[in-house]
């Protein structure tokens, strides 16, 4: 008679599949919220930028002109028709508000939407974000983070 030959199996028990599969969950789990935060954040990020251009589009005007402009040809162009899937897909772009003065002033909101409107900083809802013409920033948390 011959010997038993000792046949080795390889491969994975159900035990440690299943462990590998939590140590997944728990990991996505805590990477899913921090991306879409970081990615909500990005695009807050690009609508200030914006915010900013058309600001120093609208003292550029001032600067050849007795006063600013509400007129979004003249500023670059509406956010919301000329980047219909960057910018103005995240945030509803409002009409510049301009008055005459004296003193001259504009300020400018913008009203986050869909997904966007659960961004935050510091635990202060980011959902409108405004710039005037002295440089005032509101709300100040989402401006510095």
């Amino acid at each position: 008679m011959l010997p038993k030959a000792r046949s080795r199996q390889f491969g994975f028990t159900l035990l440690e599949l299943m462990i590998v599969v939590v140590i997944i969950a728990v990991l996505a789990a805590i990477a899913v919220p921090m991306y879409s935060q970081y990615i909500r954040k990005s695009r807050r990020a690009d609508a200030m930028q914006r915010m900013q251009q058309i600001s120093l589009a609208e003292e550029r005007f001032r600067a050849e002109n007795p006063g600013y402009t509400a007129n979004w040809a003249l500023l670059g162009g509406d956010p919301d028709t000329t980047s219909p899937t960057g910018i103005g897909e995240w945030f509803d772009w409002a009409d510049v508000v301009v008055a005459a003065g004296p003193p001259a002033t504009w300020s400018i909101s913008v009203t986050a939407v869909g997904k966007q409107a659960k961004d935050n900083a510091g635990g202060v809802a980011c959902t409108t974000l405004t710039l005037n013409q002295a440089g005032t920033r509101t709300p100040a948390e989402c401006w510095e983070n």
